[in-house]
């Protein structure tokens, strides 16, 4: 099983990851319980394969990860990543999850010898919360003139 951490934002919200998101620096670690070496290895030995696919598990979690699952798939020598995501709170977890799965995909990357190529992320549900509206509100007025 993987190992959760931590993590406080700017503003003091703190938000814990227990397998949904790989730890940071998480060489030969797990990725959700599938060994990323086993997603390294899957693409070294099939680089046609659609099968590397990360799904975090769900037994162990006190509700749904919001990940449902990311795929790597490697066409024209460079590794794509999509990220299927039922839910995604805009201001404070997308962006996190976004670093952090392109931190994954940097480094299977490296380990396969090939570039990273396109990342992608579908969301079922972009949202924030109410308590941020004010917030949201300021920042889009800022945005967009």
């Amino acid at each position: 099983m993987c190992e959760g951490y931590v993590v406080t934002d700017s503003i003091g919200d703190t938000e814990e990851y227990v397998n949904t998101l790989p730890k940071p620096d998480f060489h030969d670690s797990y990725v959700g319980g599938l060994p990323l070496e086993t997603l390294v290895a899957s693409l070294s030995k099939d680089e046609y394969t659609r099968q590397a696919v990360f799904v975090p598990n769900r037994e162990v979690q006190s509700h749904q990860p919001c990940i449902v699952a990311v795929q790597f798939i490697i066409r024209g020598n460079r590794l794509h990543t999509v990220v299927f995501q039922r839910s995604g709170e805009l201001l404070r977890k997308v962006p996190r999850d976004f670093l952090a799965w392109q931190k994954v995909q940097n480094d299977i990357a490296f380990r396969l010898g090939i570039a990273p190529g396109a990342f992608t992320q579908f969301f079922t549900s972009a949202h924030y919360y109410r308590k941020d509206e004010n917030y949201v509100f300021e920042l889009v007025k800022k945005l967009i003139p």
